[in-house]
């Protein structure tokens, strides 16, 4: 009875085990790299109590070659220094996904994880909001960006702050799941105030977004928003979609155009020039492509390409860029993990889209009504749009720049794609008991 009652408490424990482990891990330093077993104990206890360490889901299995050649990853890496938090922090992100799918059994763990996420995205909008290195793209935005304070610098990762295009890629992942939690719990009187506070979120993030001028982060969120209204208007659905053809058209013919910057500082001068640019990107495409062929099978290491390309490739920018990463999350996967893992991110992706499909159907199907599912089928139809329009509006920016596996916000994208997997798994466990 003692061991059913743990059970049952299993993923709040497991949550507040990963809340005290969070800023051990996102800050590891070398001589402290015991922290990373923090997260394989929790696991054991998990298997210990329940038979398992973690449930499963249809995306363990591409997490489970991405784990594995993560750590294969951190045997081969020529820098450590570099490594090791990229590992320290996808290892939080993976702890987290499992985490959040346990805690989607109930209505309450489901409130605590879509709370957390969108409080989550908050937060980091006011850290990067008083820590982002500005640059300078837009006129008018630029003339209010140049009155905020930059209060947070030095943080390891973001010495001289955070660059606005992360800050921007970051939000996509959080401002679609906010927009439709303020929708869903509108519907229900006794939840019209945390609507307010989800909708007020979602559009403090929104407004960061802009502020960032980052093209790659409104490319993805105005395609997720016209995504997202093509989904519940069938109508306006090739209306939709000639606005987002004629967007793409936009973006691809205004980046031949080479943004040119306004001041002298060579790191200024390479972010600037490499805003939306194709002429920029391209370079770094093609160093990206010889890094893939060199190290086809391992990578090159986790989080070190931005060593390794001026060492072996020597790209034909700006001497004084600091290429942290591909511009392209697809071509950032490869270098770091090799194809396999380039394969198991794509895999999740493909995954995770097919179970929000499903969910999106069973949502409409009358049996949900009685299948004893925690959320009410316009609720469930709301959080399958936004958290689909999140997945999407990240990816479409994560084709002209990325957020690095392993970098620090990239635990949001764990948390997300734990909700999709957590919901599929408890609806699916909903309908077969309706069906008995």
């Amino acid at each position: 009875m003692i061991r059913a009652a743990f059970r049952n408490r299993l993923p709040w424990i497991q949550t507040a085990g990963l809340v005290f482990l969070s800023p051990l891990l996102l800050f590891i330093r070398v001589d402290r790299w015991g922290w990373l077993l923090g997260v394989p104990a929790l696991w054991g206890i998990s298997g210990l109590v329940r038979g398992q360490a973690f449930k499963r889901t249809p995306l363990n299995r591409p997490i489970i070659v991405i784990g594995a050649l993560t750590l294969l990853s951190l045997a081969i890496t020529p820098d450590m220094l570099l490594s090791l938090p990229k590992v320290a922090s996808l290892l939080l992100g993976l702890a987290f996904f499992f985490m959040v799918v346990d805690l989607c059994e109930t209505r309450r763990g489901i409130e605590v994880s879509l709370g957390g996420l969108v409080a989550a995205g908050a937060v980091i909008g006011v850290v990067g909001l008083l820590g982002t290195r500005w640059l300078e793209k837009s006129g008018l935005l630029s003339a209010i960006t140049a009155r905020l304070p930059q209060l947070i610098n030095g943080l390891p990762g973001a010495v001289e702050g955070f660059h606005p295009n992360q800050v921007a890629g970051t939000m996509l992942w959080v401002i679609p799941v906010a927009l439709t939690l303020g929708a869903g719990l509108w519907q229900r009187p006794d939840r019209r105030r945390w609507s307010v506070v989800a909708a007020l979120a979602g559009a403090w993030m929104a407004g960061v977004l802009v502020l960032t001028q980052s093209r790659s982060g409104w490319f993805g969120m105005a395609l997720a928003l016209l995504g997202m209204l093509a989904a519940v208007n069938r109508r306006a659905r090739w209306g939709l979609a000639t606005v987002g053809v004629a967007l793409i058209a936009v973006v691809v013919l205004t980046g031949l155009d080479p943004v040119r910057p306004g001041g002298g500082d060579a790191a200024l001068v390479g972010d600037t020039v490499g805003a939306l640019n194709w002429d920029f990107r391209l370079e770094i495409w093609r160093v990206a492509l010889l890094g893939i062929a060199d190290f086809p099978f391992t990578g090159m290491g986790i989080g070190v390409f931005r060593e390794v390309s001026w060492l072996l490739y020597a790209p034909q920018i700006n001497p004084g860029f600091d290429i942290a990463h591909a511009h392209n999350e697809f071509l950032q996967i490869a270098l770091d993990l090799g194809l396999l893992g380039l394969i198991a991110f794509v895999a999740l992706y493909v995954a995770a889209f097919r179970m929000l499909r499903r969910m999106w159907r069973m949502a409409s199907d009358p049996l949900h009504k009685t299948s004893g599912f925690p959320v009410s089928t316009s609720t469930l139809r709301l959080l399958v749009l936004g958290l689909s329009g999140g997945l999407f509006a990240h990816l479409m920016y994560s084709l002209t720049d990325a957020v690095a596996l392993g970098a620090k916000p990239g635990v949001l994208f764990w948390v997300l794609l734990g909700l999709v997997a957590g919901l599929f798994e408890r609806l699916q466990a909903a309908r077969s008991g309706a069906t008995r």
